[in-house]
């Protein structure tokens, strides 16, 4: 083998062993998206969930029927009459 040849296999080899590392990098890197990436959907679901219990929260909340009660709580009683003035 000449010494151009030698060099060339030296090289590809050289080669081959960065773009090993890179590989190594990459999937590595790839891999630490993922645990990340099952994290926030995680997250995401559980946010979801709540904002679904607070949504039914407020239905409830608004409902005439609910805010019927808590005036009746806090001492209203409904209207005898009701008078419209005209200007």
């Amino acid at each position: 083998m000449t010494r151009r040849q030698t060099l060339l296999v030296k090289l590809l080899m050289l080669i081959i062993m960065l773009l090993q590392l890179v590989k190594v990098y990459v999937s590595n890197d790839l891999a630490t998206d993922g645990i990340q990436l099952g994290e926030l959907q995680e997250q995401t679901r559980e946010i979801q969930k709540q904002n679904k219990i607070l949504r039914e929260e407020i239905l409830k909340r608004s409902s005439l029927r609910h805010l019927t009660e808590e005036a009746e709580k806090q001492g209203f009683v409904p209207a005898q009459y009701i008078y419209l003035y005209d200007r």
